[in-house]
C-alpha cells in the first residue's frame, strides 16, 4: 500500500508529506510556565465544547483545550487549534495523553479489511528517508522508524483504530501510541506519549480512558445519516499520516506536576501539515510510489489554491494568525470559492475573536458547504451563527436548503425554526411563499399541529392568490381543513392576516 491512489500529482501538490521531528529538551524552568487550572480526579472531563467527554481517576489530572494549548505555546510548540485536552499523572511518571479532535468529516471504514501493516511501514520509512536529509539541514540527527510497537489494527464495533510505533535517534527508543475514534464529524486523536519500558503499564491505564469515552449526543459514528460530511481519506490514510495526523507539532511535552518542572520527552511527530488537501487512500502496492512522491514534490508546480494553502499553513505553524487573515484577504480579494480556504479563514477568525467578520464571512462559508452537499456541516455553522447574532442573514437559497435538509433528517423543530428565521431576514424574497408552505407542512406532518398549519395555509392562500403553486397550496389546505376545527380564509380576522408563524 506504498501508493496513493490517482492522480498522484493532484496529490502532491500542496501536500507536505510526512515530516519527522524529534526534540530533546532539559527541564524548563517553572516559572516559565502559565498558571494552569489542572482538573483532579476522580470524575468526567469534556474534551472540547460539546464533543466528548471521558473519565480520569483519582490519581491523574487534566488540563482542557485551553490549558492545553497555553502550555504548548509556552514551551514553543506551535498548536494546531484541534487540542481539548491533555491527561497525566499526579506523580513523577514520564507519560501523557493528548486529545485533539479533527472535524474533517465521516471517516469511512471500509478499508478495515485491507489495511497492509507492512506495506504502510515500508512507506513510512522510504517518507523517514526524505524527512531525514530535512533534518540534517536544520542540524537535527536523524530518526529512524525501528518497526511496529503494534500493527494497525480497527475494532469494528468500538470505531477504534489504533496502531503504535517505535522510533529510535542518538540511541534513545521511543514510543508513540495512537488510537483514533470515529466520530459522526471527525475523529478524536488520543496519543500517549511514553518510552517502550513504560507502555505497557500504561495500557490499562489508555483502555480505562478508551472506555470511558463517550461523544455527546448526536455526535457519535452511529448517529451519522446521509447528507453528513464525508472525510476524504479513510482508515488506511490516517494510519499513514501517522500520529499527528494534521496535529501541526514540532514536539510533545511532560508536564511534571509534582516536580514542578516541564520537558520535552522524545517522540515520534508524524506532521502532515496539509493533510486536510489529501484527496484520495493509500490503496496498491508500488516499489517506486515514494520516490515518484519525492521526486514531484520538489519539481511539481502548485497551483494557485494549493499555494495558497501552502502559505496559510506556514504561518499557522509560526503562530501567525493574524498575518494569515491578512494573507488570505489579500489573495482572495474577498472571493474565496475554495471550501477548504474558507473553512481554514472561519477557524482563524474565530481564533482572533473576530466575530463580525467571521459572521459576513459565514454567509460565504454557508454556500460553499451548501454547494457540497454538506448540508449537517452547513445546519451546525447556521446554528452557532445564530447564537452569536439572532438576526444572522445567511443567503436565502442556502437557508431554504437547510431547512429542507433539517426536515429530512428528522429535525422537524429545527427544521421549523430555520424556515421561521427565513420568513424574518427574507420576508420579501422571491421563496417566502414556498417557505411559507413548506413551514405549514413541517407543522401538519411532523409537529402534529394542525390547526397552526390551517393558519399559515390560509393566510398565505390569502396573500399569494395567484402563485405558481396556489392551486397545489389550495387542494392541501382541503386536505387538512377537514373536520370541526376547519378553518378557512374567510373566516380570518383582518388582525390575523399577519399572524405568520414566529
Amino acid at each position: 500500500m506504498d501508493i496513493i491512489d490517482q492522480p498522484l500529482n493532484k496529490l502532491v501538490r500542496g501536500f507536505v508529506f510526512i515530516l519527522l521531528i524529534l526534540f530533546f529538551m532539559p527541564g524548563a524552568g517553572f516559572s516559565q510556565q502559565p498558571p494552569l487550572n489542572w482538573i483532579e480526579g476522580s470524575g468526567f472531563v469534556d474534551l472540547g465544547n460539546d464533543i466528548a467527554h471521558t473519565f480520569i481517576g483519582s490519581d491523574a489530572i487534566f488540563a482542557g483545550a485551553g490549558d492545553t494549548k497555553r502550555l504548548m505555546e509556552s514551551i514553543g510548540n506551535p498548536t494546531s487549534n484541534k487540542e481539548v485536552g491533555l491527561i497525566t499523572s499526579k506523580e513523577e511518571e514520564n507519560w501523557f495523553i493528548v486529545f485533539e479532535y479533527d472535524s474533517i468529516g465521516y471517516v469511512k471504514d471500509d478499508e478495515k479489511e485491507s489495511i497492509d501493516s507492512e506495506a504502510l511501514l515500508k512507506t513510512i520509512k522510504k517518507a523517514t528517508d526524505y524527512a531525514n536529509k530535512q533534518r540534517a539541514k536544520n542540524g537535527f540527527a536523524p530518526l529512524n522508524v525501528v518497526g511496529w510497537y503494534e500493527k494497525p489494527h480497527y475494532d469494528e464495533e468500538s470505531h477504534n483504530l489504533v496502531w503504535a510505533l517505535l522510533g529510535e535517534s542518538e540511541n534513545e527508543q521511543i514510543v508513540n501510541y495512537n488510537t483514533r475514534l470515529l466520530g459522526r464529524y471527525g475523529y478524536m486523536s488520543i496519543v500517549l506519549v511514553t518510552d517502550p519500558e513504560t507502555l505497557d503499564a500504561l495500557k490499562p491505564t489508555l483502555s480505562q480512558i478508551i472506555e470511558n469515552f463517550s461523544y455527546k449526543e448526536g455526535k457519535s459514528y452511529a448517529e451519522y445519516v446521509q447528507g453528513d460530511k464525508i472525510a476524504k481519506y479513510g482508515l488506511i490514510a490516517l494510519v499513514a499520516g501517522g500520529a499527528g495526523a494534521g496535529a501541526a507539532k514540532f514536539g510533545l511535552f511532560k508536564f511534571l506536576a509534582k516536580a514542578g518542572k516541564a520537558i520535552i520527552v522524545a517522540i515520534i511527530a508524524f506532521l502532515s501539515v496539509f493533510w486536510a488537501k489529501i484527496k484520495s487512500l493509500f490503496s496498491e502496492k508500488s516499489e517506486d510510489t515514494v520516490q515518484v512522491v519525492t521526486a514531484q514534490m520538489e519539481d511539481e508546480p502548485q497551483d494557485p489554491e494549493e499555494a495558497l494553502l501552502n502559505r496559510i499553513d506556514t504561518l499557522r505553524l509560526d503562530g501567525r494568525t493574524e498575518d494569515a487573515i491578512i494573507l488570505i484577504k489579500n489573495e482572495t480579494q474577498g472571493k474565496i470559492n475554495n471550501l477548504d480556504i474558507s473553512r481554514i479563514y472561519s477557524d482563524l477568525l474565530k481564533e482572533n475573536k473576530q466575530i463580525p467578520e467571521w459572521l459576513i464571512h459565514s454567509v460565504t462559508h454557508l454556500d460553499l458547504l451548501s454547494k457540497e452537499n454538506q448540508k449537517s456541516q452547513a445546519y451546525e455553522v447556521y446554528k452557532e451563527c445564530i447564537g452569536h447574532n439572532s438576526g444572522f442573514t445567511p443567503n436565502p437559497k442556502t437557508l431554504f436548503e437547510i431547512t429542507q435538509f433539517l426536515a429530512q433528517s428528522g429535525k422537524a423543530q429545527d427544521a421549523y425554526d430555520a424556515g421561521v428565521h427565513f420568513t424574518k431576514v427574507h420576508p420579501k424574497h422571491a421563496l417566502i411563499a414556498e417557505v411559507y408552505f413548506f413551514i405549514a407542512k413541517i407543522l401538519n406532518e411532523r409537529l402534529n399541529n394542525k390547526a397552526r398549519a390551517r393558519k399559515v395555509m390560509a393566510l398565505l392562500i390569502k396573500k399569494f392568490p395567484k402563485h405558481d403553486h396556489a392551486l397545489e397550496m389550495r387542494k392541501y389546505l382541503e386536505t387538512i381543513s377537514k373536520g370541526p376545527e376547519a378553518l378557512t380564509v374567510q373566516a380570518l380576522s383582518v388582525g390575523e392576516e399577519n399572524a405568520y408563524p414566529g
